[in-house]
């Protein structure tokens, strides 16, 4: 004799495994933190509930990592020459929380060292000219850097007589 559950418990069953579905389908696609998740669940209709349950479910898992998330973003956007600024900016939209973000901000390679590199990769194509010395400085401000440290950057290539003029 089989024993079944009421039909009220199959069909809260069969939500929970449609919001853990979802959420399975949606981390397959590229790596969440556990607020972005919530949210895109909530944007799909799942009550908050459901995706509450269908995080926490992640999480106990192991699939949801808000510490290896943040790392991994700051890695892919120190990897695109951009500051700790913006970066922090991007990890706060995305619903890391501070004490997160900061830790994994620390893990970041020194902003000197990112500036070098972009300036270097600049000077592949040439000397820096004065239009070309501002526009890697604007540059430089709005991928999240404070204007001191690109300034430094500026005067250490040209101490290193990279072909700043």
């Amino acid at each position: 004799m089989v024993c079944e559950s009421p039909p009220s418990e199959r069909a809260a069953d069969r939500r929970n495994a449609s919001a853990r579905e979802a959420a399975l389908r949606l981390l397959g696609r590229r790596a969440y933190g556990t607020q972005e998740l919530f949210g895109r669940l909530a944007e799909r209709g799942f009550s908050e509930k459901r995706a509450r349950e269908a995080v926490e479910w992640l999480l106990s898992l192991g699939y949801l990592d808000d510490r290896r998330y943040a790392e991994a973003l700051v890695q892919s956007y120190t990897a695109r020459s951009c500051g700790p600024h913006r970066i922090r900016r991007e990890l706060r939209r995305r619903g890391v929380d501070a004490e997160t973000a900061e830790a994994a901000l620390a893990q970041a390679p020194p902003p000197e060292e990112v500036i070098d590199a972009f300036l270097a990769r600049l000077l592949q194509d040439g000397p820096l000219g004065d239009d070309r010395r501002r526009r890697a400085a604007d540059t430089l401000y709005r991928k999240g850097f404070d204007w001191d440290d690109i300034h430094a950057g500026l005067m250490r290539a040209a101490d290193e007589g990279a072909g700043l003029s």
